[in-house]
């Protein structure tokens, strides 16, 4: 009896290790190419840099942007055009493809912006934005003790504090920069920031912290952030802090959002990016800020 019943456990195990060896063959869904616009406008730059090319299906392993050479890229102003973009040179090796140099600033030439993409193997594509208003924050406080890193270091931090315009929706974003010396030659590095606060979330970029004022419309706001690492001057720091577009912000979350995905495994949900590209997908997202530098 003790035989039969080890062997009919046997048979159990062989069972569930085939069942769980077992591979399921399912076909990729199907992929129509579309056009792809990517463009990031900010207000104190004097030039537009554009990204256009194809997307890729779901199991291409090269997710590189497949770039087009042969678009036709306009940008207007409240529906005037402000000139054609040319192709950069392909020795130079850029995401951007595409460019155009303007004599002043953009914050000088308005705020209404609209791209216009055309290209003979895909529906025109458009995407419109505008630069928002600039938020300047009223005080920045270094911090000595802010925290207590993972490595169980103290480390510093800061608070900006600012005063958000009342009545109308606003979105934040904000970064550090440690600005390194060496051999009279200078280097930037993103410094990793964090926050305790849970309406903020962590930005597209390396480093960036991003939020907008659904809970502090029309009011003073102070934003506490702790910095990664130790033991660093003040003078060292440069904070990048912007007003950002609706667009860039929703963007930005849904590529955090696919980062997270990415990192809880084959059971993750699928996360669609978010566009505000007509006829295409992409994002046209606009920011309005400053540097400003960090003293104790």
């Amino acid at each position: 009896k003790h035989i039969v019943t080890v062997f009919i456990a046997l048979l159990s195990l062989q069972s569930c290790e085939d069942f769980f060896a077992t591979t399921l063959q399912v076909d990729p869904p199907a992929h129509t190419d579309q056009m792809v616009v990517h463009s990031y406008l900010s207000a104190g730059d004097s030039s537009i840099f554009v990204a256009v090319g194809k997307s890729i299906a779901l199991l291409e392993n090269d997710i590189t942007l497949d770039q087009l050479s042969d678009a036709e890229v306009e940008v207007f102003l409240v529906g005037q055009s402000l000139g054609q973009l040319v192709q950069r040179d392909p020795a130079v090796n850029s995401f951007y493809n595409y460019e155009l140099l303007f004599d002043q600033p953009l914050r000088d030439l308005g705020t209404d912006f609209e791209l216009r993409v055309n290209h003979p193997n895909f529906p025109n594509t458009t995407a419109r934005q505008n630069l928002p208003t600039k938020v300047p924050p009223r005080e920045l406080k270094y911090l000595e003790n802010a925290g207590i890193n993972d490595f169980g270091e103290r480390v510093a931090g800061m608070e900006v504090i600012f005063d958000d315009p009342p009545g109308e929706r606003n979105f934040y974003e904000i970064s550090v920069l440690f600005v390194d010396t060496f051999y009279n030659e200078f280097f930037v590095y993103n410094e990793g920031i964090s926050t305790l606060d849970p309406t903020i979330s962590s930005g597209a970029n390396y480093g960036s912290l991003i939020f907008d004022d659904s809970n502090f419309d029309g009011k003073e706001y102070v934003l506490r952030v702790e910095f990664q690492s130790s033991g660093v001057a003040p003078g060292a720091y440069l904070v990048s802090w912007n007003t950002i577009s609706e667009s860039q912000f929703l963007y930005s979350r849904s590529i955090q959002a696919y980062y997270s995905a990415q990192d809880s495994g084959p059971f993750a949900e699928p996360v669609s990016l978010y566009s505000n590209v007509d006829n295409g997908l992409g994002i046209f997202g606009a920011a309005n800020g400053d540097f400003y530098p960090l003293e104790e």
